[in-house]
């Protein structure tokens, strides 16, 4: 009797551990997929939120405008001068000539300058830090015109132009003349391949050997002999102005063009 109640004790066990152990496993299961549940949606959540943007670096540029007259002294007053920075911030200057715009992104602006129907020189300013300044000239057109245009070549040291300026020049004042030359026909402002600046203190007489101007000679030196060469001169408000936005040199000047350039022909060794 007693052997028969011990032996069906332990069966019983045996039995109930039959029936535990599949549901703890069951259990246990059931708890990891269920964290692997909670652990993809969260992953997803993650994965399909949009990254922040980079914020938007700003700073300020100051632009100071220096005005010149039409003899290319600069002027006590700079007011009056619209600086267009971009399509959404425009200034006018005031006597000092200096503006300056705020929140602006970094990068590359152009700013344009205009007055009285002239405009500055193409120039770009770049930001990249939290404030910047530049310094742009804003000179006024030349009232000078070339006249009574003319020269000779009689050697390789003695090339020789004449002309007048159509109105009389002010006592102590000067015009910038830009004698430009190139190979084509037509040289004009911006068509040229050599440049000298010379000034003119009277109107009426002037006379340039331009043989001996530096720019012109180290070129002239190196042109094929009896080659055609043409030259032009331009009566400049502010001279030879090197663009930063198009890295070329820039004559500024009311009268760009004259009636017909001088030929010359490289007739020596």
């Amino acid at each position: 009797m007693l052997k028969t109640m011990i032996f069906r004790f332990i069966r019983f066990q045996k039995d109930l551990s039959l029936v535990y152990l599949p549901f703890e496993k069951m259990k246990r299961i059931l708890l990891l997929m269920l964290s692997l549940a909670v652990f993809v949606s969260c992953k997803k959540k993650e994965e399909a939120a949009p990254a922040a943007p980079e914020p938007v670096k700003t700073g300020s540029i100051t632009l100071n405008v220096l005005s010149y007259d039409s003899l290319g002294d600069v002027l006590a007053n700079h007011s009056g001068i619209r600086v267009i920075l971009n399509s959404s911030n425009s200034a006018t200057t005031g006597v000092s000539g200096s503006v300056t715009f705020n929140n602006i992104e970094y990068g590359t602006q152009y700013p344009s300058l205009l007055k009285d129907g002239y405009d500055g020189p193409p120039t770009g300013v770049t930001l990249n830090s939290a404030s910047t300044s530049s310094t742009l000239p804003f000179p006024k057109r030349s009232a000078f015109k070339v006249q009574n245009y003319a020269g000779q070549a009689y050697n390789k040291d003695s090339i020789i132009i004449t002309f007048n300026l159509d109105r009389a020049m002010p006592a102590g004042k000067y015009s910038k003349i830009a004698i430009i030359t190139g190979t084509v026909s037509g040289v004009n402002a911006s068509n040229f391949e050599v440049v000298d600046i010379v000034t003119a203190n009277s109107s009426s007489g002037l006379r340039y050997n331009i043989s001996k101007l530096p720019a012109f000679n180290t070129w002239l030196v190196k042109l094929d002999s009896n080659a055609l060469f043409f030259v032009n001169a331009i009566p400049l408000s502010y001279g030879l102005y090197v663009s930063n936005l198009t890295t070329k040199p820039v004559l500024l000047g009311e009268n760009l063009f004259v009636p017909d350039n001088l030929v010359f022909k490289k007739n020596w060794i």
